[in-house]
């Protein structure tokens, strides 16, 4: 027997009214989600964030969320394990990718941190904000030659960039070309008097030529 054509327009019918309801349950729980971090219980958002993608598993905006909550309550594990599902999720989106970069330089992962930003720079070749990771990411491994191009790199786009001037010198330093770091604490401390890492770098140095 066919299905009547009432039948048919019922089951639409229904079918858009769930779909209204699960907008409106979302919806809800968004707002609480953001109500209970604005009162500092991240636990709380955390848990209805989860609720959200317990019913919508695929809902990108959720997860992205639930990676955030996750790193602002230092729960970085679990904030790199939902960082990469909200990249699988949107395999092209470049946001939860610097999510995951920072929170794979907060876990120290350094080669990791390289190997997303590879990925992550296949998406946007000239991002800075990336490129400036791998430039820390190499520092921190003493790979001070494959710093130094990096932030070359960026200083080349940004050449009045205090943090970049500062990264660089401090590579400089690290590897043992003292002209170099010095003319660039120099300058940093030209144009950012008192500035306490610019000092620091300098105390450095000159302790190094004694």
């Amino acid at each position: 027997m066919g299905v009547s054509l009432a039948t048919v327009l019922l089951g639409g019918v229904l079918a858009t009214y769930g779909l209204a309801q699960d907008l409106v349950k979302t919806q809800a729980e968004f707002a609480e989600s953001y109500k209970q971090e604005a009162a500092g219980n991240l636990i709380g958002a955390i848990k209805t964030t989860k609720v959200t993608l317990a019913r919508e598993p695929a809902y990108y905006e959720a997860a992205l969320r639930l990676a955030y909550l996750y790193t602002i309550s230092a729960a970085y594990v679990d904030a790199e394990d939902a960082y990469r599902a909200a990249s699988a999720l949107r395999s092209e989106a470049l946001e939860p990718r610097l999510g995951l970069l920072g929170v794979l330089a907060m876990k120290a992962k350094w080669d990791a941190v390289i190997t997303e930003s590879e990925t992550a720079l296949r998406l946007d070749p000239q991002n800075a904000a990336v490129t400036g990771r791998v430039a820390f990411a190499k520092y921190m491994k003493g790979d001070y030659a494959g710093a130094e191009k990096s932030y070359k790199q960026l200083l080349g786009l940004f050449p009045a960039d205090l943090e970049l001037k500062l990264g660089l010198a401090y590579t400089y330093l690290k590897a043992g070309n003292k002209k170099e770091a010095a003319t660039l604490f120099d300058d940093i401390l030209t144009v950012s008097p008192g500035n306490p890492r610019g000092l620091a770098g300098w105390t450095q140095l000159r302790g190094s030529n004694k």
